[in-house]
């Protein structure tokens, strides 16, 4: 996943443009903007990232020998701000990475005029500049990696 960012840095977007489109995006209510949008949200807010969650509190709770529900029951002051603190950092990691990853498409591919991106391998020219012919490689040992996150679930 970090390939992205470097990735981005190698293509050499416009610092300008990019910083301008971050901090004032250009809104629109047309069929395609609106099922990015949609798309975004549902992957950042997805329901196994609340199970995920909840277990791996329940997971700590245990190491830390509560093992009935009668003592896991409630959360301590400190245990809600570790958790706050936990959502933070990961949820400010993938914002990051998918701001990377678009904006390390938008950089290769769309300034190559693909707009249109049906396939992995398709995806996966993102890549190019960070990784040359091997995109394709680095590309699959990300999925494959994502694919180990999901694991625990």
């Amino acid at each position: 996943l970090l390939a992205y960012v470097v990735s981005a840095v190698l293509a050499k977007p416009d610092a300008l443009s990019v910083l301008y489109g971050t901090l004032i995006p250009k809104i629109e209510f047309s069929r395609e903007y609106l099922s990015i949008l949609v798309a975004i949200i549902g992957t950042t807010l997805s329901a196994y990232l609340y199970t995920w969650q909840s277990n791996q509190e329940v997971e700590e709770e245990i190491a830390e020998g509560r093992t009935t529900l009668k003592e896991r029951e409630g959360a301590t002051e400190g245990e809600l701000r570790r958790s706050r603190h936990d959502i933070l950092i990961g949820m400010t990691f993938s914002n990051l990475i998918m701001y990377f990853i678009i904006l390390s498409t938008g950089s290769t591919l769309y300034q190559a005029g693909q707009t249109q991106i049906e396939t992995a391998a398709q995806a996966a020219e993102a890549l190019r500049p960070l990784a040359g012919d091997a995109a394709g490689i680095v590309f699959a040992a990300g999925v494959i990696g994502v694919g180990f996150l999901a694991v625990p679930v």
